[in-house]
C-alpha cells in the first residue's frame, strides 16, 4: 500500500453477487451483476458502455431500485457507482446486507422473525435518559413495534414501550421502529412498576 493513502469509504462493503438489471445514460437497458456493494455504492459489471459520471438506474431483485452515478471505473473492467439514495434507503440497504451476510434464507428478507399484529392504541415510552412521550402503537410483535411518533430518539439507543424494552431500529416516515429482541440484561435499570 502506498505511503499516505486512506480508504475513503464511508460504509462497510459486502461480496454480494446479485443479477439484475441497469439503465444507462442513453435510456438503454443492460443486464448487470452486483460484484460487492455497501449502503452507498455499487461495483457492478456490466457490458453496457459507461463512463464517469454517467448516471445510470440498477434494479436488482433484493436491493429494489437504486439510482445513482458512475464514480470509476476499474481494471477489471467493472464500475464503481456512487449511490442518490435517502437515508431511509440507506438503512434499508443496509439491513440487506446484512441478512445477506448472515445467509439470508429462501423466504426473502421480507418475512418477519415474527408474527405481528395491527394494535392500535396510545402507548407511553421513556427513553433512556428519562424523557417520556406518547406515541401510538400502529404494530407490535415479540420482537418489535412500529411506533407513529414525531420523536426522534437516536437510532440504537434504549426506549421502554409500555413495559417492553428496546432499541430504536429505524425511522420510517412519522414514526420509529424498535427492536425487542437485544437481550434486556444490558438494558439500563429501568424504573420500577407500580
Amino acid at each position: 500500500m502506498r505511503q499516505g493513502f486512506r480508504d475513503r469509504r464511508r460504509f462497510f462493503r459486502v461480496a454480494v453477487s446479485l443479477n439484475g438489471r441497469l439503465m444507462a445514460t442513453d435510456g438503454r437497458d443492460y443486464p448487470c451483476h452486483t460484484l460487492d456493494a455497501s449502503p452507498g455504492s455499487l461495483r457492478l459489471a456490466t457490458a453496457a458502455p459507461l463512463s464517469p459520471g454517467d448516471q445510470i438506474v440498477v434494479y436488482c431483485e433484493e436491493l429494489g431500485r437504486l439510482k445513482g452515478h458512475v464514480s470509476r471505473l476499474a481494471e477489471d473492467g467493472s464500475f464503481g457507482v456512487a449511490l442518490d439514495v435517502t437515508p431511509l434507503k440507506r438503512e434499508k440497504l443496509a439491513e440487506v446486507l446484512i441478512w445477506k451476510i448472515n445467509g439470508g434464507d429462501d423466504e426473502g428478507l421480507g418475512s418477519r422473525r415474527a408474527a405481528r399484529r395491527s394494535e392500535r392504541a396510545p402507548v407511553e415510552c421513556v427513553l433512556e435518559d428519562g424523557r417520556r412521550f406518547q406515541a401510538d402503537l400502529i404494530d407490535v410483535s415479540l420482537v418489535g413495534a412500529a411506533l407513529k411518533t414525531a420523536e426522534r430518539p437516536l437510532i440504537g439507543s434504549w426506549i421502554k414501550v409500555g413495559r417492553q424494552i428496546g432499541r430504536v431500529a429505524r425511522y420510517f416516515e412519522g414514526g420509529v421502529g424498535v427492536d425487542f429482541s437485544t437481550p434486556q440484561a444490558v438494558a439500563p435499570d429501568a424504573e420500577p412498576e407500580g
